[in-house]
C-alpha cells in the first residue's frame, strides 16, 4: 500500500513524505530478504528506529541514533541527554535538521479509535521528550509512536484499515499519520509464531516548529 499522510498545520510535510515513502519500501525490502524467518515489524522501538535511519539515508539524508542532546529539566536548567533519531538534510546550501522522539505500542489490526489510551499515552510521551530538547539544538521536531498492528486474518483489507487509521489520527490530534502494511506473500511466508499474523505498522506524528 502506498504512504499517505495527513498535515493540519500548515506544514511542507513532502520532506515527511519522502521519508516514509523510503521508510515503507525499506520494511518491504527486510521482509523480502528475510523470507519466512520473521518479520522486521515485530522488533522493538529501538530497531524500528534503525528502519527509519536507513530509510533517511537511502534518500540522501544523514542520520544518527541517540544522538546527544540537552534537555531541560527545570525552569533555566538542562541535562546532557539522548534524542531516539536526529537528521540532517542539505538542500542548496541550507542545512535542515530534525530531532524525532520515538514511541512504540501494540494493538490489534482492528484498532478500535475510541479505544487509543496507549497510543495516546505514548504520543504524549514522545512529545514532552521533544519540548524538553533545548531549541539551540534545532527548531524542527517530531514526536512518533509507532503501533504495530498484529492479530490480523490473511487476507485483509488495506483501506478499510487506512480508514481506521485516519480517525485515530484525529481523535490524536496528530499532525501527520502513515501506514506500512505487509505484502499477503510476506506475511503467508513467515511463520505464526514469528509475526505471521503481524499485518504492519501505523505511524502517528506531532511536529513542533514549521518543516
Amino acid at each position: 500500500m502506498n504512504l499517505r499522510y495527513w498535515d493540519d498545520a500548515g506544514n511542507n510535510i513532502s520532506l515527511l513524505f519522502k521519508l516514509f515513502d523510503s521508510w515503507d519500501t525499506v520494511l518491504h525490502e527486510y521482509d523480502n530478504a528475510w523470507g519466512n524467518y520473521i518479520a522486521p515489524q515485530v522488533y522493538n522501538q529501538q530497531t524500528q528506529a534503525g528502519y527509519l535511519a536507513i530509510a533517511a539515508r537511502d534518500i540522501g539524508w544523514l542520520p544518527q541514533l541517540e544522538f546527544s542532546i540537552e534537555r531541560k529539566y527545570a525552569v533555566g536548567s538542562f541535562s546532557k541527554g539522548r534524542c531516539d533519531l536526529a537528521l540532517w538534510r542539505k538542500n542548496r546550501g541550507e542545512i535542515t535538521e530534525i530531532y524525532i522522539e520515538i514511541e512504540s505500542s501494540c494493538y490489534t489490526a482492528n484498532i478500535n479509535p475510541k479505544r487509543i489510551k496507549g497510543v495516546s499515552d505514548c504520543l504524549e510521551k514522545a512529545q514532552r521528550d521533544v519540548n524538553n530538547i533545548r531549541e539551540a539544538r534545532g527548531l524542527h521536531r517530531i514526536a512518533l509512536v509507532l503501533v504495530r498492528l498484529n492479530k490480523a486474518p490473511l487476507p485483509y483489507n488495506p483501506s478499510a484499515l487506512w480508514g481506521r487509521i485516519r480517525a485515530i489520527r484525529k481523535n490524536l490530534d496528530a499532525d501527520f499519520c502513515s501506514l506500512h502494511v505487509r505484502k499477503d506473500k510476506y506475511r503467508k511466508m513467515t511463520h505464526k509464531a514469528e509475526g505471521r499474523d503481524c499485518l504492519g505498522i501505523a505511524v502517528f506524528g506531532c511536529i513542533k516548529g514549521q518543516l
